[in-house]
């Protein structure tokens, strides 16, 4: 079973309450499932957010909308990401953080087709941050949570893998050049969310696709750049 596990709490350091923050009227989480919600190869999709009080009504604002929630362990993300996958029984696990609204799930189902076809343990594509997404096998993710000694690793799930390709046969899809460009689709900062709600704003349809986003960001170079200076946190940071 392909099992999507979408991370997200409301205790972010950098933008505290973003995974709430609306779109088109539309809390950032619930757009994000809905995209998740057509992939072809997915077979079940759920958030996994912690067991604090703070991500109270987070939980039950997705329970609401008809989505599955699993709450775990708070700071050990790859934890969660197992007692997850133990309790809903995937096979095959799809990351996707929930502070990524633009995510298209055909790039999903491009991941778990290349995963397959190439038997590997862990594949990424790596894309424009935002667009990008990682699929591992269940037993990878249960050897990481085993083998996971440092924070570096336990707080951001895959991390393990990749920095260990003796134990986990890893590979990246490859993607084309529209997929390599330096935008930010992914809401870290409040300069973040304002490129991604002018980008829904502008296109209208929820469902537009990832190359219909990075069309409009090239047409659009002011808007392109607005949010370059954020930094992407490190391993380890």
């Amino acid at each position: 079973m392909n099992l999507c596990i979408v991370q997200a709490r409301m205790g972010s350091n950098r933008l505290p309450g973003k995974v709430m923050k609306e779109l088109n009227d539309i809390p950032m989480i619930l757009y994000t499932l809905n995209r998740l919600k057509r992939s072809n190869f997915i077979d079940c999709l759920v958030l996994a957010t912690s067991t604090l009080p703070e991500d109270d009504v987070l939980a039950e604002r997705v329970q609401r909308e008809g989505f599955e929630v699993f709450r775990g362990h708070g700071a050990n993300v790859l934890k969660r990401y197992a007692d997850c996958c133990r309790e809903y029984g995937g096979t095959i696990v799809v990351r996707v953080t929930g502070d990524c609204p633009l995510i298209d799930p055909s790039m999903i189902d491009y991941a778990l087709l290349y995963r397959r076809m190439h038997d590997l343990d862990y594949a990424s594509t790596q894309s424009i941050r935002g667009l990008d997404t990682e699929v591992m096998t269940a037993a990878a993710l249960f050897l990481a949570e085993e083998k996971a000694d440092e924070d570096k690793y336990t707080e951001h799930v895959t991390s393990y893998m990749y920095t260990h390709p003796r134990l986990f046969k890893v590979g990246h899809a490859p993607l084309g050049e529209a997929y390599q460009k330096p935008y930010r689709l992914c809401v870290d900062e409040e300069a973040d969310f304002e490129v991604v709600k002018r980008v829904i704003s502008a296109l209208g349809e929820m469902h537009c696709s990832d190359l219909e986003v990075i069309r409009y960001l090239d047409a659009h170079p002011d808007l392109a750049s607005y949010n370059r200076h954020v930094k992407q946190k490190k391993l380890g940071e």
